[in-house]
């Protein structure tokens, strides 16, 4: 009989010095830094009747409490105790340098390497991933213009004299792309010291760290059909048969200079499209199953069944047809963060797993159990409650369906249930509301 053991495939443990010291908004620098100092505000808000907004700074003090540690041990030490032993737990750096919040004090690449030895340390527990923010590559960034170069020339000048730079750490030089693109010299924006190349980052978290995956967060700046990530990344990992984590949600974090409408465009389950099908046999995870907005939707609103737009407008349902479809039979989806709010979704989550046909069973294979530590201390529900909750309400099979079996397979560790002929057919192409994905379209999401 096969020992049971739990996978998480969605925590963080990074921690204060991997995040930009201005985000969210730097009015809020000083609850960040100092939670504690928080308390005071929460209740003024709530005594004068702002019931929102004063939970909201009670998520900040959660939060920020959690990650005030400088150790991704500690928060590893503070989560693994929420579960039982022997459960493993997919951990997801974050790259948050160059999105217009400042630097963070400790850059990518010395986050990899606390995370290859919290790996070390915890074999049997923790399963590394690596991040890329393919904006961050030397081969991702072009030639100035003559005015751009002027510009930022003027900006070093400002820079060197005590002004504030607009992004301080970014100067002139023509030789940031040598080893990225084949030794041409032309004039480039820099990565300051926080920002290492992402692409030449990512190879060595694969190669010489030996990361088990990669995590991606398109609601920072970038398509998931960048060209770096088509070209470089994804052709790699799908030959060493390594999977791919992606922020799949509305909210969450984001770039400062990225407008809420793009954001959406490139975390909308449609714009991964382009990547399941240049890439079948890539594992593609997109994370939160929506989204806890498009749950509440879904939920509160419902699907207008006169609107032929309404279920691809929606990622919840998107994901679900799409998965249930066969048409993309390497996506998944986790239930990270949306679980916590555990009484309003968890009686469709139920029904949704426990779905009959061809259609069922593709949904059942292909959701897996996620929590999305330490983001949840902004929730009243702990991890422990919330898994206990789940299983009591799943029910043993559908449980360990998503929580260890699904896992195991996402991560290339045991193979499939077989499938029926059926199954294995593709079917009719599901609606995502979208003109098909071409060349076209592909050149479209990668420039905006």
């Amino acid at each position: 009989m096969t020992e049971k053991r739990i996978t998480n495939v969605h925590v963080h443990t990074f921690t204060e010095k991997h995040i930009p010291p201005n985000f969210p908004n730097w009015f809020l620098r000083v609850f960040r830094s100092y939670p504690g100092l928080a308390y005071g505000p929460a209740a003024l808000l709530r005594f004068l009747g702002f019931v929102e907004q004063a939970a909201a700074l009670d998520r900040l003090i959660r939060m920020g409490e959690e990650s005030q540690v400088w150790e991704q041990e500690k928060v590893l030490a503070s989560l693994r105790p929420q579960y039982p032993s022997g459960t493993r737990f997919v951990v997801l750096p974050m790259d948050m340098a160059g999105i217009g919040f400042g630097a963070p004090k400790v850059g990518l690449r010395a986050q990899h390497d606390e995370l290859a030895r919290l790996a070390a340390d915890n074999p049997d527990t923790v399963i590394p991933f690596a991040t890329i923010n393919p904006a961050n590559c030397c081969s991702a960034l072009r030639a100035l213009t003559p005015a751009e170069e002027m510009r930022l020339r003027w900006r070093q000048e400002r820079h060197r004299f005590g002004f504030p730079d607009y992004r301080p750490g970014l100067r002139y030089t023509p030789a940031c792309t040598a080893a990225c693109n084949a030794g041409r010299e032309m004039p480039v924006l820099e990565l300051d010291a926080t920002r290492a190349c992402g692409l030449r980052e990512f190879r060595r978290a694969i190669d010489t760290l030996g990361f088990r995956g990669l995590k991606l967060y398109p609601r920072l700046g970038f398509p998931p059909d960048h060209p770096v990530l088509m070209e470089e990344v994804y052709p790699l990992l799908q030959e060493r048969g390594l999977p791919v984590m992606s922020h799949c949600s509305r909210g969450g974090m984001q770039g400062r200079d990225v407008v809420d409408a793009v954001a959406d465009r490139y975390t909308d389950p449609a714009a991964f499209i382009p990547v399941l099908e240049a890439f079948p046999d890539l594992r593609v995870c997109l994370a939160h199953f929506g989204g806890e907005a498009d749950w509440r939707s879904y939920v509160v609103d419902g699907i207008d069944p006169d609107d032929p737009g309404a279920e691809a407008r929606n990622w919840q349902v998107a994901i679900r047809r799409m998965i249930g479809s066969g048409r993309y039979g390497n996506l998944w989806t986790d239930i990270s963060y949306t679980i916590f709010h555990f009484e309003d979704y968890i009686p469709f989550l139920r029904l949704f797993l426990q779905g009959e046909g061809e259609a069922g069973e593709r949904l059942r294979s292909r959701v897996l159990f996620g929590s999305d530590y330490f983001m949840t201390r902004q929730e009243a529900l702990s991890e422990r409650a919330v898994c206990f909750r789940l299983r009591n309400a799943l029910g043993e099979d559908l449980f360990w369906r998503i929580s260890q079996e699904n896992p195991e397979v996402w991560l290339g560790e045991r193979a499939e249930r077989s499938r029926t002929a059926a199954e294995k057919t593709p079917t009719a192409k599901v609606s995502t509301g979208r003109p098909p994905a071409g060349k076209a379209a592909k050149a479209k999401s990668a420039s905006a």
